[in-house]
C-alpha cells in the first residue's frame, strides 16, 4: 500500500506493549502486513521499541488529536453525502 507521495504504508494488525523491566520506558512491538506484487500479503513483527514515559504521553495526545480530526473529518464526509 502506499499514499499519494509514493510513501509505502503497512497496515498494523497487532501489537504488544507493556512496561521494560528494569528500564522506565514502554516496550511496544508491532504486527503489520506487507503486499507482494502478485496481490498476497505477508504479516512481519517489528523490533520492540522503548519508549520513555515523556515520549508515551506525547504520543497518546498526538494519536488522540489525530484521531478526533479523522473522526471530525468522516462526520463531515457523511454529512456531505446525504446532500
Amino acid at each position: 500500500m502506499a499514499i499519494k507521495n509514493r510513501t509505502s504504508v503497512f497496515p498494523v494488525t497487532d501489537w504488544r506493549a507493556g512496561p521494560l523491566p528494569g528500564y522506565q520506558a514502554l516496550a511496544l512491538k508491532l504486527t503489520y502486513l506487507t503486499y507482494s506484487a502478485d496481490g498476497t500479503n505477508t504479516e512481519h513483527q517489528s523490533q520492540f521499541f522503548a519508549f520513555p514515559p515523556e515520549m508515551v504521553e506525547t504520543l497518546i495526545s498526538e494519536l488522540q488529536r489525530h484521531l478526533r480530526n479523522l473522526q471530525k473529518s468522516d462526520q463531515s464526509d457523511s454529512r456531505q453525502e446525504k446532500h
